[in-house]
């Protein structure tokens, strides 16, 4: 949201034509009717494009706006909390610091998992950073889908994917640049030809 040099509107309906699979919302200083909004109209776009909308720690959000699913934090509600409320069809991914958090996640019934902070990032402040040693740790054991986060760009990149990771969240090195549009299809090319 707040990132963004675009409205949110323009910027989901350029990274869509860039070519990526799934846009979530996470946005901290708005209020639950702006959130609605926002996320209704992101939800919209993107299912119009035949792509995923994930909300970002609010299923309750989620579920009204008509999200395919929320992605929590350590520190949110569980996964099973999470799923009574988007429902079983609902996606729910969760953040992982430690592969012991990426272990009970696949336990818990997650779809997917967030693996990170792989860098520092613009968007949030955080005080353990576990980097590329537990993407390589997640790319060994964890069999479920794996999304690498935090301060992915064009110059961190390739150390990911040598790292193990498949698929990879990027905000600020998409959003907050000139070409939108560009420098998603950049990242979606780079990651197209991996083999999972």
């Amino acid at each position: 949201g707040t990132l963004c040099s675009r409205s949110v509107a323009e910027t989901v309906d350029a990274v869509l034509a860039g070519g990526a699979d799934c846009v979530q919302l996470r946005e901290k200083d708005a209020s639950d009717g702006e959130l609605l909004t926002t996320a209704k109209l992101a939800a919209e776009r993107c299912h119009e494009a035949g792509r995923l909308f994930i909300m970002n720690d609010r299923p309750d959000i989620a579920q009204l706006a008509g999200a395919d699913g929320v992605h929590v934090g350590q520190e949110d509600l569980s996964v099973g909390e999470a799923r009574r409320i988007v429902g079983p069809a609902g996606i729910v991914g969760v953040s992982c610091q430690r592969i012991e958090h990426a272990r009970a996640a696949v336990l818990a019934g997650a779809d997917y998992i967030g693996v990170g902070p792989v860098f520092a990032s613009r968007t949030k402040q955080r005080a353990e950073i576990p980097g590329l040693p537990l993407i390589e740790q997640v790319a060994a054991e964890i069999r479920i889908p794996a999304v690498a986060i935090a301060g992915i760009d064009r110059n961190t990149i390739d150390a990911v994917i040598e790292a193990g990771a498949r698929r990879v969240a990027i905000c600020s090195a998409i959003i907050g640049a000139g070409d939108i549009e560009g420098e998603a299809r950049w990242f979606a090319e780079k990651l197209g030809g991996l083999t999972p």
